[in-house]
């Protein structure tokens, strides 16, 4: 029985259909994306889209060490990457992908890895118009950390300051410990429904519209 059924079967024998997606770091905007097209397109009136995890202490690993990854080859054009015109990074492999990612970023533009910082906090407008600086990195992540201050559910309910984000060890050559995304244990749904169906219910008033969405995978521009 996969997790999902496991998850569901206690509201009852229904014979709705429950399809398990996994798609890595990707995996709850594609079951989103899924329950979206599935109203969207008249399959249903009303889709579930729930999602949970137990994670492993540390950084993301394969869990079939018994075969190559499904990451190794973007891993390895990665590394050539670094190797050729990026420079040598180090730690684990998610994190050196996004690092490397700003690096290519910031060296085609002119800036460096301080423009990060002001994505939270300006707009993308001034991202190409200014230079920013490590320590506005910091700021971000601490000012991103503040959400979590009043949330009964976050991780950490502390916060950093700048000077403590500073002073984390490096995971890579553009992240500390504490710009990065932890480890963690949780769980999260969310019900998309027609038009019709919430104007039915009387749900008005606790609607989001979906917009657009959309879901890509890597185009040749990944290994360039």
């Amino acid at each position: 029985m996969f997790l999902q059924q496991r998850a569901l079967y206690n509201l009852g024998l229904t014979a709705i259909p429950i399809v398990n997606i996994n798609n890595n770091g990707c995996t709850g905007s594609t079951t989103l994306h899924q329950a979206n097209n599935a109203v969207k397109y008249g399959q249903v009136e009303c889709s579930l889209a729930l999602g949970f995890e137990r994670m492993k202490p540390g950084s993301l690993g394969t869990n079939f060490p018994d075969r190559t990854p499904p990451s190794f080859l973007i891993g390895a054009r990665s590394s050539e990457i670094e190797r050729e015109w990026l420079g040598e990074n180090h730690g684990p492999l998610p994190p050196r992908v996004f690092g490397n990612g700003a690096q290519e970023y910031f060296a085609k533009y002119g800036g460096n890895i301080e423009h990060l910082a002001k994505i939270g906090k300006t707009s993308l407008v001034a991202l190409n118009s200014r230079k920013a600086s490590f320590n506005d990195i910091s700021f971000t992540a601490s000012k991103n950390h503040k959400h979590s201050l009043n949330n009964p559910y976050s991780q950490f309910r502390d916060g950093w300051s700048v000077e403590q984000v500073l002073k984390a060890p490096m995971v890579t050559n553009q992240l500390t410990k504490y710009m990065c995304s932890p480890t963690s244990d949780g769980a999260a749904c969310c019900i998309v429904a027609s038009e019709d169906f919430v104007h039915k219910h009387g749900l008005e008033n606790q609607a989001i519209e979906i917009v657009a969405q959309a879901l890509t995978t890597d185009s040749l521009a990944t290994f360039e």
